[in-house]
């Protein structure tokens, strides 16, 4: 019975992995997180673990020694990581290395979380052999903490877009509980109008890092997938419409602007979304439409 242990479990990717490993007899799951545990599992095992500190983590996997790691603890704020480097750098970075390093002390396999944001956005949807080119620094962290994952023997990777869902009990929103949020307080929004994405539903993340663990598992070859929502793309502002709309809530608060004139310190790619065509074959990864997520989330 393979042994996962999942970092980062306290947020939106991290619970939702929990959730959807917990339903399977076949695996051990051990959750993992800077703060205590939110997710209050009775069968699963919690440990608070802070990926910065490198002899924690060493001893940590040393004592439990997990076959898979899947790293999802992160700094995932493309704003904090651009005017705070240096806490991306030790986060994203050192702390990427830390669990890579402790995963090769035990011959563990790891599967790191990534992100859109490693491309320039300059020629979305993007497949896997699609050329790295990020124009923030969260994405080009995040690029980085691909290629120490590369440095294993046994990786995989799987990066995804625009991830939303249920933000109960968690300390951040996403942008469907953002937008749903302010609309109902009357608050006035600005939403850009030059960014297109496929957004994912969180529950079908974890269904594909499920697959694709089981993939990792398997012993074959080491892959990086793209795993995220449906096309077509769809414009951040048109989501916030389609939330308007589901919740029965005034959409003229929504004010669509241009993404520069919102001055955020982090650049954000205009075009990404993904190609899923590698995860439908090999992973039977069928992704729901936003509307559909919206649906499911019955927020």
């Amino acid at each position: 019975m393979p042994t996962i242990l999942i970092t980062g479990s306290n947020g939106l990717v991290g619970r939702e992995l929990i959730r959807a490993f917990d339903k399977l007899p076949q695996y051990t799951v051990i959750a993992t997180s800077l703060s205590p545990d939110k997710i209050m599992q009775p069968d699963v095992a919690f440990h608070q673990l802070d990926v910065t500190n490198r002899k924690e983590v060493a001893e940590l996997f040393g004592d439990l020694l997990p076959q898979v790691v899947i790293h999802s603890a992160a700094i995932s704020a493309p704003d904090t990581c651009e005017t705070d480097k240096a806490l991306c750098n030790k986060v994203n970075i050192e702390g990427t290395k830390n669990v890579a390093d402790a995963c090769k002390a035990i011959g563990a396999k790891m599967l790191f979380i990534s992100t859109d944001f490693v491309f320039d956005g300059d020629a979305g949807p993007y497949k896997e052999e699609d050329a790295p080119s990020p124009i923030s620094y969260y994405g080009w962290s995040k690029l980085e903490g691909e290629k120490i994952t590369q440095t294993l023997d046994n990786w995989s990777i799987v990066r995804t877009v625009l991830v939303y869902g249920d933000t109960v009990g968690l300390n951040r929103s996403n942008f469907v509980t953002w937008v749903k949020g302010a609309l109902e307080k009357g608050e006035k929004i600005k939403v850009v109008n030059d960014q297109q994405r496929t957004p994912t539903y969180a529950p079908d993340l974890a269904y594909g890092i499920v697959k694709a663990t089981e993939w990792l598992v398997a012993g074959k070859a080491n892959e990086i997938w793209h795993i995220s929502g449906p096309e077509p793309l769809i414009s951040v502002y048109d989501m916030a419409l389609q939330i308007a709309a589901y919740y029965n809530l005034d959409s003229t608060l929504i004010e669509p602007i241009a993404s520069a004139s919102l001055n955020q310190p982090a650049k954000r790619p205009p075009v990404t979304g993904f190609i899923l065509s590698k995860a439908e074959k090999h992973l039977n990864y069928k992704p729901i439409e936003f509307i559909n997520g919206l649906e499911k989330l019955a927020l």
